[in-house]
């Protein structure tokens, strides 16, 4: 899996998900300050990345790479380590 993250300065209107995977839970607004508590339940490839970037704020354009070796064929039996790139 791949993931490509854009940062939006500003926004209007309300949330849409459209999601043709049905993997989506949850989507909200929330201030920056509410998100520990919320991504505490993610999985740790959607959570460490986001919660580093809420804590540092790293600049557009000087984005970081995250990389998972991802186990198992179920949940019970998933097993995620980060890797350094090779």
């Amino acid at each position: 899996m791949r993931c490509e993250v854009h940062l939006a300065v500003t926004f209007e209107g309300e949330l849409r998900v459209d999601d043709p995977d049905g993997i989506v839970i949850e989507a909200v607004f929330l201030p920056a300050h509410e998100c520990s508590e919320r991504l505490s339940s993610c999985a740790q490839w959607v959570r460490e990345p986001l919660s580093e970037w809420l804590q540092e704020r790293w600049a557009p354009g000087s984005g970081r790479g995250y990389h998972y070796e991802v186990m198992g064929a179920t949940r019970e039996t998933l097993r995620v380590a980060r890797t350094i790139p090779g």
